[in-house]
């Protein structure tokens, strides 16, 4: 589906997603509502070269209080969940217990507010064991209200540099105050 077939379906929002990936930021702009946000944000990303990780870049679609409403197969597959066991729950299904409160408070101080947000984040598989990202999420507006929030996240496969860009995110938050 063409992006002037979607202008005549009058399905366009506005919105701008920094995701950075590597050395690369894409902005997507003038993106459309609801499952088509994360179809358009995956067959952009299928494009890019990610060192071979292609298929490592996670997109997932939340409501207003975190409950998921849609996870790319690369989500399932890394997590470990099911797509079926994914829909309708929160979204810390994933959350690793290593990961401080304070994280996620100011993801959704963030994101309430109508801003993006970005960080390193271990998150942890069905069965216990753990995996790192590089997380984007961002609102989607309607109306000038915010209606859902959208991830897009790629898989940091060394653990040592994930703790490394972890810490010193850590130290940026709390020197923010």
């Amino acid at each position: 589906m063409g992006l002037t077939q979607w202008k005549r379906e009058r399905v366009i929002m506005t919105f701008i997603m920094s995701l950075f990936i590597g050395s690369m930021t894409i902005v997507i702009e003038k993106c459309l509502q609801s499952l088509v946000v994360w179809k358009i944000m995956e067959r952009l990303l299928a494009g890019l070269n990610l060192e071979g990780e292609r298929n490592s870049v996670i997109i997932s679609e939340t409501d207003l209080h975190g409950t998921i409403l849609s996870a790319n197969d690369p989500f399932c597959t890394i997590s470990g969940y099911s797509r079926e066991e994914l829909i309708g729950r929160s979204h810390n299904i994933i959350r690793h217990p290593s990961m401080p409160k304070e994280l996620f408070r100011q993801l959704w101080m963030t994101i309430k507010k109508g801003d993006t947000f970005r960080a390193v984040i271990k998150n942890r598989t069905k069965s216990g064991d753990h995996y790192w990202v590089n997380a984007t999420i961002m609102p989607v507006f309607h109306g000038g209200k915010i209606i859902r929030y959208v991830g897009g996240r790629y898989l940091i496969t060394d653990d040592k540099l994930a703790e490394e860009l972890f810490q010193k995110q850590m130290a940026a938050f709390e020197n923010k105050g």
